[in-house]
């Protein structure tokens, strides 16, 4: 592995970790919640593109277990909701190239959207799963006279909705102040 490699993954560690670090300051609304971790997600995975971002995800979802942040019922549901769910928020390098161009070109409108499309798409990844487990092993909690489907889906879709809000004008308003973080010199 070339030197540069080495801190390319060096740095989407660090990203993991600050990820972890933010989603242990509980954002809670009724009836979501709200993964600040999601804004340095998408931040490398727009930064870096998207093998960075998966497998920056994937520390993210490995250290929120290792580091006592995982709700489990069930092992499967552990694995689902942690390394495969935040692995898959890693998806929000899907725009990367098409942003970095925008970006190097100075075409900011066109950069923004992409940073929006960014974290809907990293975020609506994640609740994916996030849906699936809540069908199959959060469903208990739905309340009376709610099939579990529905709960799922309103619990995960308001959590996508707010999460995606949130990050995406923080990452917004980060790119406006210091774009130097989205861009890469080496």
């Amino acid at each position: 592995m070339q030197k540069s490699s080495i801190n390319v993954y060096l740095e989407a560690a660090m990203i993991a970790v600050v990820a972890v670090v933010v989603s242990f300051f509980p954002i809670q609304g009724v009836g979501f919640d709200i993964a600040l971790g999601s804004i340095p997600m998408t931040l490398i995975a727009l930064r870096r593109g998207l093998k960075v971002g998966l497998f920056s995800g994937l520390l993210w979802g490995i250290l929120t277990i290792i580091l006592g942040g995982a709700s489990i019922l069930h092992p499967v549901q552990v694995f689902l909701d942690y390394p495969v769910a935040f692995l898959f928020n890693g998806f929000a390098g899907i725009v990367a190239p098409a942003f970095q161009r925008a970006s190097q070109n100075g075409q900011v409108k066109q950069s923004g959207i992409l940073i929006l499309a960014s974290t809907l798409i990293g975020t609506t990844a994640r609740y994916f799963w996030h849906y699936i487990t809540g069908v199959y092993y959060w469903g208990q909690f739905a309340p009376e006279g709610w099939s579990v489907r529905f709960y799922s889906f309103v619990f995960n879709g308001g959590s996508v909705i707010v999460t995606t809000v949130i990050a995406g004008l923080i990452l917004l308003l980060l790119y406006r102040q210091s774009k130097q973080l989205f861009e890469v010199k080496d």
